[in-house]
């Protein structure tokens, strides 16, 4: 059965496509934030096994996804739509499950869309913090103080998203220069700065296990959580099909520029931060709100050098948040706007002047808003917080991977890159298999023994989402979620 490339629908609701090849492969570098998420959960891999487990991992992980990725790159460029992978599991499932898995998959996607802006949030307000302190060593950031920070930043995406969406195409663009010019730059400080450099053997072969855990192989699943936060979700850009010129082309090359750019960039800050930093202890002791500090602070001994190696992470990562929060964003409006959710022509309400649904932005900005609190009421508030996000993206993968599988890739539309069949079913077991991994690597407790101060909650929001989903669909998706994005 032939099927071909999905045809939008509701042409009035159609975004403006602003994105070119160029600033699309652009974004799509600089929207994984891989440089500020990987320097922020540099302590997860230095308990986790140390070094090897960063830089090995990272290829490791880096190989795993390339296969993600190109099945996503077939369906996207089949199935084009800012309902992203909502839209493909509609479709790939056939028409007797399509309903409900494409359901699934946007509700799960749509709850990981929830929670990884405070993510984000997070990360920007412990790297500016971390600025500040670098100069002032009696000052120990808090945790409300993070909080405060965290809603600065969240209204001002708000404001940038609701009048400057025109010029995301160009944040992008200078985003993607400073990565460029300030990867060389980074590495060129650390090692130029750095008086003493790490042995080849402890940076490329000695393993370390300080999780508390007596098992290696959880001690090495836990340090691989540096990298695979490092890379984040794949899918992204799928949710923005409709502001790229020629989706069914360019989201594949999109795809394939994100995953070349976050394994250069996270292999380069590892073997670079790993070769120049020397006192773990010192890590473990620092009072800054973000490990990076101490790490460039520890490898150069010079505050001033410090502050411009936290500004190059910090720089990207502010102008990449716009294009990150976007993504969200459309993936919220995508899965509203078939009719998953009451209230369906108000919550896909586009602005066509800015380009933006603007009552999902701020349903967006207000859930941002509460799920502070999360971080500002926990310690381990940043981990439960993301591990969050990515576990509900993985659960979403699977509503169509696996009927793929079933149905013998039947309902794989026609685009622009079309993988073989062979290649595309062995591609497609292997992504079940690998996502339910990394479904357990979100579930680990991060050390050993367990508290009450270090469970991890992930799990439980797990149940708690796909419960909710559930109810949500049989109440109100049966009966009014469309396929026809």
């Amino acid at each position: 059965m032939e099927v071909g490339v999905g045809v939008l629908a509701d042409a009035d609701d159609t975004l403006r496509r602003s994105f070119g090849v160029w600033t699309f492969s652009a974004q799509a570098i600089v929207l994984p934030g891989s440089w500020a998420f990987a320097a922020t959960a540099l302590t997860i891999a230095i308990f986790g096994g140390g070094a090897p487990v960063a830089i090995w991992g990272t290829l490791g992980i880096s190989a795993c996804l390339c296969i993600v990725v190109a099945c996503l790159a077939e369906y996207g460029s089949a199935y084009p739509s800012a309902a992203g992978c909502t839209y493909i599991a509609s479709q790939v499932a056939g028409p007797e499950w399509g309903r409900f898995c494409g359901y699934m998959t946007g509700a799960f996607h749509c709850l990981g869309g929830l929670f990884s802006p405070p993510a984000f949030l997070i990360v920007l307000s412990q790297l500016l913090l971390t600025c500040a302190a670098i100069f002032h060593e009696d000052y120990v950031a808090t945790r409300w103080q993070v909080f405060l920070l965290y809603q600065f930043w969240n209204a001002v995406a708000l404001v940038v998203l609701l009048y400057g969406s025109r010029i995301l195409p160009l944040l992008s663009s200078i985003a993607f220069v400073f990565l460029a010019g300030g990867l060389f730059l980074t590495i060129g400080l650390l090692v130029g700065f750095a008086p003493v450099k790490e042995s080849n053997q402890i940076v490329w072969f000695d393993f370390q296990n300080l999780t508390g855990y007596e098992s290696s192989i959880l001690c090495a699943m836990l340090g691989l959580l540096g990298p695979v936060y490092g890379f984040g979700p794949p899918h992204f850009l799928l949710n923005m099909a409709e502001d790229v010129k020629n989706p069914s082309r360019n989201i594949p090359i999109g795809l394939a520029a994100q995953q070349i750019g976050s394994t250069i960039m996270l292999l380069a800050f590892y073997i670079a931060a790993y070769y120049t930093v020397l006192d773990y202890d010192a890590l473990f002791e620092s009072t800054f709100p973000s490990i990076v500090g101490a790490v460039y602070l520890g490898a150069t001994q010079n505050k001033a050098v410090t502050l411009v190696l936290l500004l190059i992470v910090l720089t990207p990562a502010f102008f990449s948040c716009f294009g990150y929060f976007l993504a969200n964003i459309r993936l919220l409006y995508g899965f509203a706007r078939d009719g998953a959710l009451p209230g369906r022509s108000w919550l896909s309400k586009l602005d066509g002047h800015r380009n933006i649904p603007t009552n999902m932005l701020y349903i967006s900005t207000l859930v941002n808003f509460v799920l502070g609190f999360i971080y500002l009421g926990s310690s381990a508030g940043f981990s439960i917080i993301l591990g969050s996000s990515g576990i509900f993206y993985c659960a979403g993968y699977m509503f169509f991977f696996i009927p793929t599988i079933l149905t013998r890739r039947r309902y794989i539309g026609n685009g622009t890159f079309k993988l073989p069949f062979a290649v595309g079913m062995l591609f497609a077991v292997f992504t079940v298999v690998f996502e339910a991994w990394t479904m357990i690597l979100y579930s680990l407790p991060p050390s050993y023994p367990v508290t009450a101060e270090n469970v991890n909650f992930t799990p439980v929001f797990l149940v708690a989402g796909a419960l909710l989903s559930l109810a949500g669909y049989h109440s109100y998706g049966r009966n009014h979620f469309q396929m026809t994005s």
